[in-house]
């Protein structure tokens, strides 16, 4: 079986990058079997919804592991940031479960592309007692309290449910997360509707640091897990049984299944679990989920 071509979803949002068409584009959708936003296939007739509900289907393209299973596992999404993204936070599994009947959303960011102004606000940037944070966002007062960085390309941000966060600039962020779309606004310069009497009991104290990693593992818990391969000549590599996702961040190549695909920038591609073995050549850098 060959690898699957994703398509992706494009949602404009008011805080979104503006195209040639003057649509401001905020997110796309990479991999999500999320409500209305179902990921398809532009080499393969069913949808991952309709994968994942088929037990044949969902074996030979997911894995045995995904069997049966009530919800699949994550979404996977670049956000297009021009200007200020709502003072946020996303609830933890207890407290998703207790006000939503949803789990929670902790979430990664993989910096794709930004300029020398863009910050992230992540976290409190003094140790205060949580029941004086919780006080702050309930009188949303929180902003001057929140740890300010900068960021630039190739910059990692593990952030854990309940971390308050926000991005104010230009930015292209790979993001991937627990399959949850629950977000509670602090602040939002758009006027959307703010949540902070459910933000304050999300809050959840930890000290965020930005990482950077050539390649390997960039992150492995028990919500998902990312690779990062930088691949000069050629790679051979195993699915071992289960589904990978593979997205192009820099380059171009060729990905060897049982024929040459052309792989390139920006591209995504579902490797499904009954290839047992692939082969990248070229000159290029991929984040890997599985």
């Amino acid at each position: 079986m060959e690898a699957l071509i994703v398509n992706p979803i494009i949602v404009e949002k008011p805080w979104g990058i503006e195209n040639k068409n003057k649509h401001r584009i905020g997110e796309e959708w990479i991999l999500s079997l999320n409500e209305d936003k179902i990921t398809t296939f532009a080499n393969y007739n069913l949808n991952l919804e309709q994968i994942f509900n088929n037990t044949k289907k969902c074996t030979q393209i997911l894995g045995k592991r995904y069997i049966k299973k009530n919800l699949f596992p994550v979404i996977i999404k670049k956000l297009y940031v021009d200007g200020q993204l709502s003072i946020q936070i996303h609830p933890t599994n207890k407290v998703a479960r207790t006000y939503e009947n949803s789990m929670g959303k902790s979430e990664l960011w993989y910096i794709l592309q930004t300029d020398n102004k863009t910050l992230v606000n992540m976290g409190i940037k003094n140790k205060i007692k949580t029941q004086k944070v919780r006080q702050l966002i309930r009188e949303g007062i929180i902003e001057e309290y929140l740890n300010t960085l900068e960021i630039k390309k190739d910059d990692i941000i593990n952030i854990p449910a309940g971390t308050i966060h926000s991005i104010n600039g230009r930015a292209v962020v790979y993001e991937i997360q627990q399959n949850s779309d629950i977000t509670y606004r602090i602040k939002d310069v758009n006027g959307r509707n703010l949540d902070l009497d459910k933000a304050s009991k999300a809050f959840i104290y930890k000290k965020i640091k930005i990482m950077q990693k050539e390649q390997g593992n960039i992150i492995n818990n028990r919500n998902y897990k990312l690779n990062k391969l930088k691949i000069v000549n050629s790679k051979n590599l195993k699915t071992n049984n289960t589904f990978k996702v593979i997205t192009v961040i820099q380059g171009k190549g060729i990905l060897n299944i049982d024929r040459d695909l052309k792989i390139y920038k920006g591209m995504t591609l579902l490797i499904p679990a009954c290839v047992k073995q692939y082969q990248i050549k070229g000159n290029l850098e991929i984040l890997m989920y599985n």
